[in-house]
């Protein structure tokens, strides 16, 4: 497709599940930058159902649908995802994949070995890098010295996901937090994890990091909490901050004397709400059509999270007894 100002992205979404129906929802209303072509569902009822609802087109084909688009979003359960990306690659589209992009690193690393071999683009949906206080606290810290980077990410489990465990499905956003917020990739981790339900896939995990530039990072998530908390804490230099990703909230500390560091001054954070999934379209709408991708994550970085991934799982299953 030729890269003029006012192209519009001819869009696929494979699969209606929740994500996928945000994902329908959010290209439907922006109908300046994406034409959505169709959806596409192996349940074609729930396809039918939400082609309806936002005015587009249920296909009986994913390949089919692929052949007929410049990209494909895919929203399916996370076992699947690499044959499905590279499933679409062949059929000529660029793919965005919710996070993760495989279910480990190897498949991820094949899904970007078959994108450079197809001359296909590949970005996952690390959509939290789209949150306005993430936004605001990478601002905040970019020209500081950051120390540590504490996040907390708990709640009941949700019933849909059925495949993975807790570090897989949500370790991963705070995996890829750490190195973005502290610009500096990891390359020390260790874990302790826990099957508490079915034995098989983990629902409690404690992780630890260190970076390249020496930032601590620590990682507190887990499928046991009656009440979702999404708090990241980070301390600079100079600043201590806290955020609430849920509350879209933030604070800065800082020492209110050089002599006195026991008394603080408090700043509450100017942050202005805006739906990340829609911060997230423009940039996936810059990404495919002017190359420029504007803080999505790319493959390689994906698939490098997801080799993080892998380790916390192997740490956490030597920390047995």
């Amino acid at each position: 497709m030729t890269n003029t100002r006012d192209q519009k992205l001819r869009v696929a979404v494979l699969g209606t599940g929740s994500m996928g129906y945000h994902h329908v929802r959010v290209l439907s209303g922006a109908p300046e930058l994406f034409d959505l072509v169709g959806v596409y569902d192996p349940d074609h009822a729930r396809a039918r159902q939400v082609a309806q609802e936002f005015g587009t087109t249920a296909w009986a084909s994913d390949r089919a649908l692929c052949e007929a688009v410049d990209a494909a979003i895919i929203a399916a359960p996370t076992v699947i995802h690499a044959q499905i990306a590279v499933e679409a690659m062949e059929a000529g589209a660029d793919v965005f994949v919710e996070k993760p992009l495989a279910a480990s690193g190897a498949q991820a690393e094949h899904v970007v070995c078959e994108a450079h071999r197809l001359g296909r683009a590949v970005f996952v949906g690390h959509t939290e890098r789209f949150n306005p206080v993430v936004q605001w606290l990478r601002r905040r810290v970019a020209h500081e010295k950051v120390l540590s980077i504490h996040v907390e990410r708990i709640g009941p489990k949700p019933p849909r996901i059925k495949d993975v465990g807790v570090i897989t499905d949500i370790a991963v956003h705070d995996l890829d937090l750490i190195q973005h917020l502290s610009d500096s990739t990891i390359d020390r981790i260790s874990c302790v994890a826990r099957a508490t339900d079915d034995g098989v896939h983990e629902d409690v995990a404690q992780i630890v990091v260190g970076t390249q530039s020496d930032v601590v990072g620590s990682i507190n998530t887990n499928w046991l909490t009656p009440f979702k908390s999404r708090r990241i804490l980070i301390a600079t230099q100079n600043h201590f901050y806290t955020a609430d990703l849920m509350r879209f909230s933030g604070s800065i500390y800082s020492c209110a004397t050089p002599d006195n560091l026991n008394q603080y001054n408090v700043e509450e954070a100017p942050i202005q709400w805006r739906e990340p999934l829609k911060a997230q379209r423009e940039a996936l709408y810059h990404a495919f059509v002017h190359k420029t991708p504007q803080h999505l994550v790319d493959g390689q970085t994906a698939a490098q999270i997801m080799g993080l991934v892998d380790r916390c799982l192997a740490s956490g299953a030597e920390a047995k007894p």
